[in-house]
């Protein structure tokens, strides 16, 4: 205001006017009410000419938009280099999914002209995942022996409703693929659905079987018994199969009224196993005697065995499967998981399984190893090991001496990058001495020896006798396991005054640590500082370590500079007990509405 207020020191107070005083400031804001007015009148005109040029920016705007649109790159590529860009659109780690969302699909709702490109291109439909509807409810179990549908009449015939649009679909689908070979993954979420379903599903995939190059099953054997009967002949292009057992949890046998058409009732007399390509296999839910499957052994490139159940346990002994290796010369990948003992003797499962494995077993293209074996002796597995090339290697299995595994690391110390194991199954000498063997090594993994559900056992003590030719472990009998503290995570990773323990390694990860959080984080910067100042130990690019115990002390910010200088820093922390409540009530039911009741098998 230009003129000074005589009310400056009322304002902003509770003070009430009087009625003198009412007609004062009446008549002294009758000025700045009528400059209040103009103001408002020219915001309204400046508004209205704000607008008025807004609106002819955006119409220029977009004319010119529309014209530059004619001169974009894209616009212009050759059609062979948009359908190359398209194809690189496609997941990698996947089969492409049935969904308006993702490649190709998505492809086909931009434009006419991409629309004509991605159905004329026929490497865009070349694989397909194929969820199964399943007939049930969610959180409640079906047993497969119940007589079918069990469930709600609405439940089933939702679940064949929505198999047959699903196979429409993918009839349309494989069709745009013209004679591209298949990669095909089947996925059942409940393992119990009703075989109409399958039926459904099954009946659109299998007419294109001649042109299938990677089949995955992730599905119950006897649901899928029809891809089975498929002769060997109508698959001459299958390279790489994945396939589950008869049983939906891996805990029942394979049942033997579950019959395919074709007379098949299990993967070992399938026409899938002798296709005349395959070079890859993944066998999950072990059911069957995967040793005498008739497949064509010395041109198998992967082999990965997970989950054994006891009907095919003595199967998947050491010697067994030792027999089946020294057969695939030309594997690169091996993934066993190998039948746990019965008992803690270190004997075989059955006394007719005592033979011994292979004095030597080569394998010259062989880059990756996991071995997952429980309680068994690995050391004449082990021993018999000729891996020249060997670059990734887990054991995940109770040794009862390391001797074997330091042989196994000393004649691939040259090649070997990549380590895990449990060190908690050896004593410090022993864990550093395997350490040292392996100079080479840029990932180190320093894992719990993870055991199936079927497979479960409290650790005998660290220096029992095993038996069965294992004997005790050397040295001191009084001498502890190691310990994963802070003196172990310096003395692995911070150069010392001596020999470099592991020069080249990149990369740690520690799911059974007990290292502080302080620790942690100076280890991690004496490393980086090293690297820096003189070469003489490689950076770390990546820590990943999972505590058994609540966060000690604030990490962000340090995680967020070690990010900054290269280093991916991943620290899980377990959360604390709760808190045991003590309350009044307790005994006293609650009201409420009754829950149905669901049987439990």
């Amino acid at each position: 205001m230009e003129t000074p207020s005589p009310f400056v020191s009322l304002l902003g107070t509770n003070y009430a006017a009087t009625s003198e005083e009412a007609t004062k400031l009446s008549e002294f804001l009758a000025g700045p009410m009528c400059k209040l007015n103009e103001l408002q009148g020219e915001i309204f005109r400046v508004k209205a000419l704000y607008d008025a040029l807004t609106e002819q920016h955006t119409e220029l705007s977009c004319e010119i938009s529309r014209h530059q649109a004619l001169m974009a790159p894209i616009r212009r590529l050759p059609v062979d280099i948009i359908q190359e860009i398209f194809v690189r659109c496609l997941p990698t780690a996947h089969d492409a999914i049935i969904s308006p969302r993702e490649c190709p699909i998505l492809l086909t709702r931009i434009c006419s002209g991409w629309r004509h490109i991605a159905l004329k291109t026929a490497a865009l439909w070349a694989s397909i995942h194929v969820p199964i509807p399943t007939d049930t409810v969610p959180g409640y179990y079906t047993p497969p022996s119940w007589p079918s549908p069990t469930q709600p009449s609405s439940q089933f015939a939702s679940a064949i409703a929505i198999a047959d649009r699903r196979a429409r679909a993918i009839k349309t689908w494989l069709e745009r693929s013209g004679e591209c070979t298949l990669s095909i993954s089947l996925y059942d979420r409940e393992h119990t659905t009703h075989a109409a379903v399958y039926k459904t599903i099954l009946d659109a995939l299998i007419p294109f079987s001649r042109r299938w190059r990677v089949l995955k099953c992730q599905t119950p054997a006897r649901s899928v018994m029809s891809i089975a009967s498929i002769p060997s002949s109508d698959l001459p292009f299958l390279d790489s199969l994945t396939i589950c057992g008869s049983s939906a949890h891996g805990v029942f046998p394979a049942s033997p009224g579950v019959i395919a058409p074709g007379g098949v009732g299990l993967w070992a007399e399938s026409g899938v196993v002798r296709a005349p390509r395959l070079r890859s296999i993944s066998y999950n839910n072990i059911t069957e005697d995967f040793t005498n499957f008739p497949l064509q052994w010395p041109q198998l490139t992967s082999i990965s065995l997970q989950g054994i159940t006891w009907p095919a346990a003595e199967a998947m002994s050491v010697p067994r499967l030792a027999a089946v290796l020294a057969r695939c010369r030309d594997l690169r990948y091996c993934s066993l998981e190998i039948a746990s003992l019965r008992n803690g003797s270190g004997a075989s499962i059955s006394g007719a399984l005592d033979e011994l494995p292979p004095k030597t077993i080569a394998l010259p293209h062989l880059k990756t190893l996991i071995i997952s074996a429980g309680r068994n002796n690995l050391s004449m597995l082990l021993d018999a090991l000729d891996v020249p090339v060997l670059v990734h290697l887990e054991v995940h299995a109770l040794l009862p001496s390391p001797s074997s595994l330091l042989a196994l690391l000393r004649r691939t110390a040259h090649t070997l990058h990549e380590l895990a194991i449990d060190p908690q199954t050896f004593t410090p000498s022993e864990v550093f001495a395997c350490l040292e063997t392996c100079t080479g090594l840029t990932k180190l993994s320093l894992l719990p020896n993870y055991l199936s559900a079927h497979q479960a056992w409290t650790p005998p003590s660290l220096h029992q006798n095993w038996g069965g030719g294992g004997g005790s472990l050397p040295g001191d009998a009084a001498e502890a396991p190691v310990a994963l503290d802070d003196v172990f995570l310096r003395r692995v990773l911070v150069p010392g005054t001596g020999t470099i323990l592991l020069p080249r390694l990149m990369a740690l990860v520690c799911h059974v640590g007990d290292f502080s959080d302080t620790c942690v984080l100076e280890v991690i910067q004496e490393r980086v500082t090293s690297a820096a100042r003189d070469g003489s130990v490689a950076s770390m690019t990546y820590f990943e370590v999972v505590f058994g115990r609540p966060q000690e002390n604030p990490m962000a910010d340090a995680v967020k500079d070690l990010e900054d200088v290269g280093v991916t820093c991943v620290l899980s922390y377990g959360s604390p007990l709760p808190l045991n409540v003590h309350s009044p009530s307790d005994g006293i039911a609650s009201p409420g509405t009754p829950l149905p009741w669901v049987p439990i098998f």
